[in-house]
C-alpha cells in the first residue's frame, strides 16, 4: 500500500500539471473561436477596403440607403437588414440568425423601396447576421451558390 501511495505522490505534480496544461489549451481556444471583431468607427466606415471588423450596415447606408463601390474582406455584418445587392461579387459567405432560404427573396423590380442597395461591391469571407437579400433571380441565385442552399 505504501508504495502505491508513493508512486501517487510521485506523479500527482505531474498529472496536475497536465489537467492545468489541458484547462490552459481549452480555455484559450475557446477565446479564440469567440473572438469578435471591433465594430467599425465612423472614421474607418468611410474607407473603400473594410476588413476585419464588425459593421452595422445601417451605418454605411446614410445618403440614399446606396453602398457604393466597397470591398469587404472578413467582416460581421449585422442587420436587422433587406439588402438589394447590384452588381456585387460574392464569395464564402456565411448566414447567422437566419431562416436559410427565406432569407432570399427574387423579384424583378428594379427599385425597392426600404432595401439598402449595395452596387458595386465585393464581399469575401464574410458572416451576414439577421440580414436578408433581395433582387433579381441571377444574384439571388449566385448568393444561394455561395451559401449552399438548395431552392
Amino acid at each position: 500500500m505504501k508504495d502505491k501511495l508513493l508512486k501517487v505522490r510521485k506523479y500527482a505534480l505531474s498529472i496536475l500539471m497536465g489537467f492545468i496544461l489541458i484547462s490552459v489549451i481549452l480555455t484559450s481556444h475557446s477565446l479564440y473561436k469567440n473572438k469578435r471583431l471591433k465594430f467599425a468607427t465612423p472614421d474607418e466606415l468611410t474607407a473603400p477596403l473594410l476588413q476585419n471588423m464588425s459593421i452595422r450596415i445601417s451605418d454605411l447606408a446614410r445618403e440614399d440607403f446606396t453602398i457604393r463601390n466597397k470591398a469587404f474582406y472578413n467582416c460581421h455584418i449585422y442587420g436587422p437588414a433587406i439588402i438589394f445587392p447590384s452588381g456585387c461579387t460574392f464569395f464564402n459567405l456565411s448566414l447567422v440568425e437566419v431562416a436559410s432560404n427565406g432569407c432570399l427573396v427574387e423579384t424583378t423590380n428594379k427599385i425597392i423601396s426600404g432595401a439598402i442597395g449595395l452596387e458595386n461591391c465585393v464581399i469575401r469571407d464574410c458572416i451576414f447576421h439577421k440580414i436578408s437579400f433581395i433582387g433579381p433571380p441571377k444574384m439571388i441565385n449566385e448568393i444561394r451558390e455561395q451559401l449552399n442552399i438548395k431552392k
